[in-house]
C-alpha cells in the first residue's frame, strides 16, 4: 500500500481488511488513515501524521505522539490521524 494515491479507495484495507478513514490532501491525493484519531504534541517529534480534516489536509512531519501521565505539555496537544500504511498487520 502506498502511502497517497490518486482515488480514494474503499471502506476496507485490501491487504489486512480493517476499516479505514480516507482524508483528501491539499494536493488533491488521498490518504488512507485509521480511524480512531490520535493526540499528538506538533513540532516536537518524528511521527508522520494527517491534519484532523475530511478534506484538504496536510501531512504533518515532525509530531509527537500525546502520552498521558508522562509530564507531556497538555496545553500543545491537537488531533490528527494516523497513516493507515505506518500500522497496518498486512504491509
Amino acid at each position: 500500500m502506498a502511502l497517497t494515491q490518486k482515488y480514494r479507495g474503499g471502506l476496507g484495507c485490501e491487504r489486512c481488511g480493517e476499516v479505514i478513514k480516507w482524508v483528501r490532501l491539499m494536493s488533491g491525493m488521498w490518504i488512507a488513515v485509521q480511524t480512531k484519531p490520535v493526540l499528538y504534541i506538533p513540532g516536537e517529534g518524528k511521527r508522520w501524521l494527517v491534519e484532523y480534516r475530511n478534506y484538504d489536509a496536510e501531512i504533518l512531519k515532525d509530531c509527537l505522539i500525546y502520552e498521558p501521565f508522562k509530564g507531556m505539555d497538555i496545553s500543545k496537544v491537537e488531533k490528527g490521524y494516523m497513516p493507515h500504511v505506518f500500522v497496518c498487520p498486512g504491509k
